[in-house]
């Protein structure tokens, strides 16, 4: 079985030239990227629940809880759907970040998060 950073080394890497954070809003995370934020911050992750997986609870401007001056405080732990901003078909950055070995095409981004949401927690 995959591990959370096995699958996360997978997203190929991306120069952010930090011009996206409109995009840092609804979250969706699987429940072993809500316990990495949560033992990287020591604070609970508040959440919506949902059918399969879980919405991070965005502040009172809608825009992502740990968007601080407008960099990721979690950046290290960053959800998948993060990851794959800019790195994926489908989810180009606006502001031409790209991988340099090409975006990952839309049944591999599916994979990734299909490999993601069988993970069981690594506590």
């Amino acid at each position: 079985m995959s591990s959370l950073r096995e699958i996360y080394a997978s997203v190929p890497a991306t120069t952010c030239k930090g011009l996206c954070t409109d995009q840092c809003t609804v979250i969706p995370i699987a429940k072993v990227e809500r316990e990495a934020i949560e033992k990287l911050t020591g604070r609970r992750v508040k959440t919506l629940p949902q059918v399969d997986n879980l919405v991070m609870r965005t502040a009172d401007d809608g825009s992502c809880r740990y968007l601080r001056r407008g960099r990721c405080s979690i950046y290290q732990v960053r959800p998948l759907i993060c990851r794959l901003y800019g790195a994926a078909v489908g989810l180009e950055c606006q502001h031409g970040c790209r991988p340099v070995a090409g975006l990952l095409s839309r049944d591999a981004a599916g994979d990734l998060i299909g490999r993601l949401m069988q993970l069981r927690s690594e506590r």
